[in-house]
């Protein structure tokens, strides 16, 4: 470790032994009101306040303890804040980090997987955050909640989150609301932030109800609010297979998308509303568990129901809302995580504005023998512009990265930008697609057809491009200057990739 490095957790160390050093006061001085300690750093690093709340009684941990920037000029003008973000500010670099410090989101749904991807936003440094649920924490909802433990059972889910957030990262803002989400309170869920009047930077629909996440996603889209939507994760089997997409196609084997789908077309003239969900390609494992409010739950074989004081109890028991689960999901808690982790990433980055951007790779219906076909046909067309095909280095394997992973299967011809979930060439964001249709072309034809060097067109764009003898400046006349700079990026890309050039490429992340 670098004596930088060491002195930095020093600091950092020092004051976290304060707050222990002040509750342990708080002890020994109990008709003290409040103690105080104000620490002013060296140079321009801010003021810190940290104070204890003697009506706290729990001794046992800091929930009492709050930190408090008072004239931190920056998010990250504190050692104890940017030592616990430094990994974040290495990957998406120190200003995208203060955009996540000063952004808002709402997480409507805080069970399996919006605890997950809560937990996400926080340790990522995210600054301020709305949880929103009616649901109470159960012993059988311990199997994939985030951070619920046998102690919270019994209180609301937002505020057991809120409790573990505040001792993870005290620094962010987290609001709970215990409220079912609903036509009456939507205002409220997607309310500015306090005085400063923040909109939502993003949403994230966690709900499981057809009927509120439908009236969430049209109510996002109405106000011009950025929402991802997740779909089922109950039932599935694979975490492999979580993928992120456009709902035109994860609605393919999720069936509460299915239904969402089919509802947001109906509201919108009989046309698909795009929108970005997470969903699994994996079709349901299972039936779901029939739940009559009459059956005891020893009877169910929920063990814990041996211990109520009735003995006797029943679902309708447990049933926040009456009539609300008559049914539930066989669920392994692996799958919610995942769902949460996909959406909280997807969520990053959009919040750093794509620094790093997320690029899922689609599932490619190719076989071997179709890239075997694209490696071919670009050797044919090589060899009718230039008389041999000789300037071709790429095998097999890098036409599959090219077609798969650089392009997405998609041709470079596309509208660039990636909006309104479309990507950046130009299509949804499908999971399957085909390169049936494609060829592969060199784009600048003063390289060789080197992976580095390749893009993917229709039929008669390549035959015009090769035409053209692969003149970058005819292809910016032909396609504009948008489709050439995404042609530059995807080869700078494939460049630091297979590191042709160590200019692209960063430090050792070891």
């Amino acid at each position: 470790m670098s004596m930088s490095s060491w002195s930095l957790t020093a600091r950092s160390c020092r004051l976290l032994c304060a707050r222990y050093l002040l509750k342990l006061l708080k002890c020994l001085d109990p008709d003290s009101s409040e103690i105080h300690h104000a620490r002013s750093n060296s140079g321009n690093k801010g003021v810190f306040h940290l104070s204890i709340d003697v009506e706290d009684d729990d001794d046992d941990d800091l929930d009492g303890v709050e930190m408090h920037h008072l004239h931190a000029a920056s998010p990250l003008d504190d050692d104890i804040t940017r030592e616990h973000l430094t990994r974040n500010i290495q990957f998406f670099g120190e200003q995208p980090v203060v955009s996540l410090r000063n952004a808002f989101v709402v997480i409507v749904g805080v069970g399996g997987v919006g605890s997950h991807a809560a937990m996400a936003l926080l340790r990522a440094g995210v600054g301020r955050l709305r949880v929103v649920d009616f649901d109470r924490v159960s012993l059988s909802s311990l199997n994939r909640h985030a951070v619920a433990t046998r102690k919270d059972v019994g209180t609301t889910k937002v505020d057991a989150l809120k409790a573990h957030c505040n001792a993870i990262f005290p620094e962010a803002s987290v609001r709970a609301m215990d409220a079912m989400y609903t036509v009456e309170s939507s205002d409220d869920v997607l309310a500015p932030w306090g005085d400063d009047g923040k909109a939502p930077d993003m949403v994230v629909d966690a709900i499981d109800n057809v009927d509120t996440k439908v009236h969430l996603l049209l109510t996002c889209r109405s106000r011009g609010v950025r929402v991802v939507a997740s779909g089922g994760a109950a039932m599935k089997a694979d975490p492999t297979r979580v993928r992120v997409g456009d709902i035109a196609e994860c609605a393919v084997n999720d069936v509460l998308l299915r239904a969402v789908r089919l509802r947001l077309r109906k509201a919108n003239g009989n046309a698909d509303v795009p929108l970005i969900c997470v969903a699994s390609t994996e079709r349901a494992r299972m039936a779901l568990w029939e739940c009559p409010d009459d059956v005891p739950l020893v009877a169910a074989g929920d063990a814990a129901a041996a211990a109520a004081p009735s003995g006797n109890a029943t679902y309708a028991d447990l049933q926040v809302v009456p009539g609300f689960r008559v049914r539930t999901a066989p669920v392994v808690g692996t799958m919610p995580a995942t769902f949460g982790l996909v959406i909280a990433h997807y969520v990053l980055c959009e919040l750093t504005s794509n620094v790093v951007p997320m690029d899922p790779e689609p599932i490619a219906r190719a076989l071997d023998a179709q890239y075997r076909a694209l490696l071919d046909n670009l050797r044919e067309m090589e060899t009718d512009a230039y008389g041999d095909d000789g300037e071709v280095h790429v095998t097999q394997d890098e036409v599959k990265y090219v077609a798969r992973e650089l392009w997405h299967c998609l041709p470079a011809t596309g509208i660039a930008g990636g909006k309104n979930g479309k990507d950046a060439r130009g299509g949804k964001l499908s999971l399957v697609r085909s390169v049936a249709a494609l060829r592969l072309a060199r784009f600048d034809g003063t390289r060789p057809a080197s992976v580095d060097n390749l893009i993917l067109l229709g039929w008669e764009d390549a035959e015009a491009h090769y035409a053209s003898r692969c003149d970058v400046a005819h292809f910016v006349t032909r396609h504009g200057e948008a489709a050439a700079a995404l042609a530059r990026r995807c080869c700078d890309r494939a460049r630091r990739d297979f590191m042709y050039d160590t200019n692209l490429v960063g430090d050792s992340i070891m």
